[in-house]
């Protein structure tokens, strides 16, 4: 766990460097084309930092993988050395941007500072050299990983990502829902999984970790209905009245076990509007027109029966008859 939640840099470099050497030695970017067919990965793709993410390590390692093997395809074996001799100095939790800058200094050593600039250029692209794991909610998310509470040993579990969901409008309530598939610890018994959503607004959520667990920055809070096999859906709701701004949504593990989320839905239902603002009736093609304000058109649904506006004197003049009515009952 990092500030932003949990961090998949980490498993992501494992495979993607990894993935990286099996492609030097072969002089092939495209690995696993007899044994994964079309889901062959290949090294020559475009991913970019953090749209690309999912929280799951081959899908992640790809905008780091690539922007090597770009500059493998430019410089050939030369850079071989250099990028190993990056990756034996990381530490255990490196992340994008501290593998990227080794892996850049490594390369400046080795060929100079053309080539380090060039590299450094190459991870840009891919958005490594300083990926913020926000993604702008702009629909659907077809699939993001989640982890439970003994999968990662904090609690609450923080989410890989987090969505930021702009709001135009102001708002009666904030809906999140996905579909749920077990991961292998739930499939083999390892506990049930359960979530909660946690919201900031206008500025990304930030954690901090403690003898209290995980604790998020947040303005909001609210729990999902638990999924399971038999019921995979997952769903809640933030009743609250929300102005207009951005919302930055987390979906948290709070279960001891994760899974897969699918098709990742925010929505929102809009504050009705005034009844001011609805229009006034149209008028009854002159009938019953005020006869004080010709231009108010009539209120007296095109009967002609509706009564002269009354004027300040003429309540005055009420007032003052009724009280001679009740004089004359006492007398």
């Amino acid at each position: 766990g990092d500030e932003q939640g949990l961090d998949p840099a980490p498993n992501a470099i494992n495979e993607g460097l990894a993935d990286e050497f099996s492609s030097f030695l072969t002089g092939d970017g495209v690995e696993g084309e007899w044994s994964l067919g079309d889901q062959a990965r290949d090294l020559n793709a475009h991913h970019v930092c953090p749209d690309l993410l999912w929280g799951e390590e081959h899908q992640d390692s790809a905008a780091i993988s690539e922007p090597v093997w770009t500059l493998h395809k430019a410089h050939g074996q030369a850079i071989e050395k250099p990028v190993f001799t990056a990756l034996a100095g990381l530490p255990h939790d490196a992340d994008f941007e501290v593998t990227t800058a080794a892996i850049e200094s490594a390369l400046g050593d080795a060929l100079g500072t053309t080539v380090k600039d060039e590299a450094h250029a190459a991870f840009a692209d891919h958005g490594v050299t300083d990926c913020k794991r926000v993604i702008t909610y702009t629909g659907p998310r077809e699939i993001l990983m989640s982890a439970g509470v003994s999968e990662v040993g904090v609690d609450p579990a923080p989410g890989y990502l987090q969505f930021k969901y702009p709001l135009a409008e102001r708002a009666q309530n904030l809906k999140v829902k996905f579909h749920w598939s077990p991961g292998l610890t739930s499939m083999f018994g390892g506990g049930t999984a359960s979530y909660k959503v946690v919201v900031r607004t206008g500025q990304p959520i930030t954690w901090t970790y403690g003898i209290n667990g995980a604790v998020p920055a947040k303005d909001y809070e609210f729990d999902l209905s638990a999924p399971s096999q038999a019921s995979p859906t997952s769903e809640g709701t933030l009743p609250d009245l929300l102005a207009p701004g951005d919302y930055y949504v987390m979906i948290v593990g709070t279960g001891q076990v994760g899974g897969t989320l699918q098709n990742i839905t925010i929505t929102h239902e809009a504050v009705p509007q005034d009844d001011a603002a609805v229009p006034p009736p149209q008028d009854d093609a002159g009938a019953g027109d005020d006869a004080v304000n010709p231009n108010v058109g009539g209120r007296d649904g095109g009967c002609g029966c509706r009564a002269a506006a009354t004027t300040p004197a003429g309540l005055v003049g009420l007032a003052l008859l009724a009280l001679l009515v009740l004089r004359r009952r006492r007398a």
